[in-house]
């Protein structure tokens, strides 16, 4: 869902015309009543009212005011048969994520608590001899896990390959999919419908399309472009090694001048 101009979270239908999401994606609705607020349904924007919003719990409801979504995507608030003790998860895109890949300051121990806070056991292991594998998602006893390798020590690659993992976790957590995984075969699968689903959310989870519209256009000059979408990433609170990496992807331009804080910190 969108407020104001950022992506900020997820909302799930909890009736035909109503969504519940969590408080804190509506940050910059509290600052500004009149920023928009809305839900992104078929690639077309829905306006949405905020019915309720509180800080504890973190919760908002809101009204979708020109959709109405079929009963069949509903999901229902929990039922009384629910009992305490029970696990239940929802996996999405940890907002704190942004914020830990944009400091890059201890930055393995706080994905790891952020994911963990969400149900989701992560480690770090190192590099894989003659093995091209950045990270794995997986279920233990019905719980999800990431593990990234340390293939590269580089923040971009790092904050890439986890958030690869959620998008597998929040879109390919079926049984049917998780059962036909072969890490024996990751390199095969990069060109897989599922692969290309999983680099396109981490992509826009790094940098969402809004924003990225409004990249500076420049020319294809590795100095130009470095010292420019430095300078742009700085004023849109992202982590410069972060947009260079969406860079080099989409141009093949690799020549840039690294230093220290690239490298996980």
């Amino acid at each position: 869902m969108f407020c104001g101009s950022y992506v900020s979270g997820t909302a799930f239908f909890v009736s035909p015309t109503h969504l519940l999401t969590a408080g804190h994606v509506l940050a910059e609705y509290y600052l500004d009543k009149e920023a928009m607020v809305a839900v992104v349904v078929e690639d077309d924007y829905k306006t949405c009212r905020v019915l309720a919003h509180q800080d504890i719990p973190d919760v908002a409801i809101l009204e979708c005011v020109d959709y109405v979504c079929p009963n069949e995507y509903v999901l229902p608030l929990l039922a009384s048969k629910f009992k305490e003790g029970i696990d239940l998860l929802i996996v999405g895109y940890p907002r704190e994520l942004g914020e830990v890949f944009s400091d890059n300051h201890n930055t393995i121990n706080r994905v790891e608590k952020v994911l963990n806070d969400y149900g989701i056991r992560f480690c770090v292991v190192p590099k894989i001899e003659r093995a091209s594998i950045d990270g794995y998602s997986f279920f233990i006893k019905g719980k999800p896990a990431i593990v990234v390798t340390m293939r590269y020590n580089r923040i971009d690659n790092f904050a890439f390959a986890v958030l690869h993992e959620v998008g597998h976790l929040k879109l390919h957590s079926s049984k049917d999919y998780r059962d036909n995984i072969n890490l024996a075969y990751a390199e095969e699968e990069l060109n897989t419908k599922e692969e290309q689903e999983a680099n396109d959310f981490a992509a826009k989870a790094l940098i969402p399309d809004n924003l990225w519209n409004s990249a500076p256009q420049v020319p294809l000059n590795p100095v130009v472009i470095q010292r420019d979408y430095s300078k742009w990433a700085k004023e849109m609170h992202l982590n410069k090694w972060i947009v260079l990496g969406r860079i080099s992807y989409l141009t093949g331009i690799y020549m840039f001048k690294s230093d220290k804080t690239r490298e996980i910190n």
